[in-house]
């Protein structure tokens, strides 16, 4: 077979073992000098790459994280760490009550004593004067401190006759006060008003108050109460404590948050 060269212009006659050859210069690439890429370290495949690839992981021996605490606070927590008198007792942020909460509070409590009282006087069958005999009495004392100056021993018996039911009634009041704020204040830490509103009475540290603390905390209310009427409900400082409470390191609290543990992830 003989090849017409000039037929093929991008070819070059290259003269073999008896016949001739024509090679196509035309799909030759000129030489780069880009360096060449280092062969990347892949996983070799076979039987060592495969078992490689399955293996499951170790089980971890470390010891679970230590519970952290973290609080469910409202987005305003900043503002209320702010809040002087803050404390946490028992997982809870609690800040100092206000006067208003503390007076509903007062005013429930009030109803719960007053019948507590009726039903104690009942039980203990005190009996108390007549109006008539009452205005008698006051009426006989008013003329004679008027006319002599002088209230007759007649007159002063029937007098002390008079108050007698009032007094024991007025002693008995102040006893079943202090038991009701001793054991309400040292059991639960706060009485039923207190109890109806969500307002618990703590120490300055959180704890709570005991029932010698509570027993304590109302002859101070009592003493308190009987010198200045109207002042043992008014908080003084920035803590919103009363006198008797800041004598005593105490304060009625109201909880804002709750604190609680966060479990490792797993």
């Amino acid at each position: 077979m003989i090849l017409d060269y000039q037929s093929f212009p991008h070819c070059t006659i290259v003269q073999g073992t008896g016949y001739n050859a024509a090679v196509d210069h035309s799909t030759d690439q000129p030489p780069t000098n880009e360096p060449e890429t280092p062969p990347t370290s892949e996983q070799p495949p076979g039987p060592i790459a495969d078992e490689q690839a399955t293996a499951e992981p170790a089980p971890s021996t470390a010891e679970p994280q230590s519970v952290t605490v973290a609080a469910t606070a409202p987005a305003d927590e900043p503002t209320r760490r702010a809040v002087p008198g803050r404390v946490i007792s028992k997982g809870t942020i609690y800040v100092p009550a206000g006067l208003w909460p503390r007076i509903l509070a007062f005013v429930i409590d009030m109803l719960v004593l007053l019948l507590a009282h009726e039903l104690m006087i009942l039980l203990t069958g005190i009996q108390f004067p007549d109006i008539d005999t009452m205005m008698s009495t006051l009426t006989s004392a008013f003329e004679e401190t008027m006319s002599s100056g002088l209230i007759s021993t007649r007159t002063q018996a029937e007098l002390n006759d008079l108050l007698l039911p009032w007094r024991f009634a007025g002693w008995l009041n102040v006893v079943m006060c202090a038991a009701y704020f001793t054991i309400f204040h040292g059991m639960l830490g706060a009485s039923l008003g207190k109890l109806c509103l969500g307002l618990r009475v703590l120490r300055h540290d959180g704890s709570a108050l005991g029932y010698g603390w509570a027993f304590i905390r109302y002859l101070a209310y009592f003493i308190v109460a009987k010198l200045a009427y109207t002042a043992w409900l008014v908080p003084f400082d920035a803590k919103r404590r009363t006198l008797y409470d800041m004598v005593l390191g105490t304060n009625v609290f109201k909880p804002v948050a709750v604190l609680e543990a966060a479990t490792p992830e797993s």
